[in-house]
């Protein structure tokens, strides 16, 4: 199965949620079963992940799973080699109903 995580600009909500869920897949040994991805709406080209979010992440996790992260566009390329695609703005859903592929489930 492979998960995206989008957001408006791939700095700070959706790497966030990436750096855990794989973390977390990683704990219960399906990291090799789950693939798991971030990328935002708007583009900031290769921008680092917030000094906030890596912040919050290695506290909770106890280590920097943000470090090399760069930001990614989300296409339509790149949006079709994943089962599911979860947002957090309404905004951005409706621009996945608008676009998602056929196969895809969006949340």
């Amino acid at each position: 199965m492979r998960i995206l995580f989008v957001c408006t600009g791939n700095q700070c909500s959706s790497p966030m949620a990436r750096a855990l869920r794989e973390w977390r897949l990683e704990e219960l040994g399906l990291g090799d079963r789950i693939c798991v991805d971030s990328a935002g709406t708007g583009y900031y080209p290769n921008s680092p992940a917030t000094f906030e979010a890596q912040r919050a992440i290695e506290k909770v996790c106890r280590k920097d799973l943000l470090m090399g992260h760069h930001a990614k566009h989300i296409s339509d390329n790149n949006s079709r080699d994943f089962d599911l695609i979860l947002t957090w703005k309404r905004r951005i859903r409706k621009i996945f109903r608008l676009k998602k592929p056929s196969h895809s489930k969006s949340m």
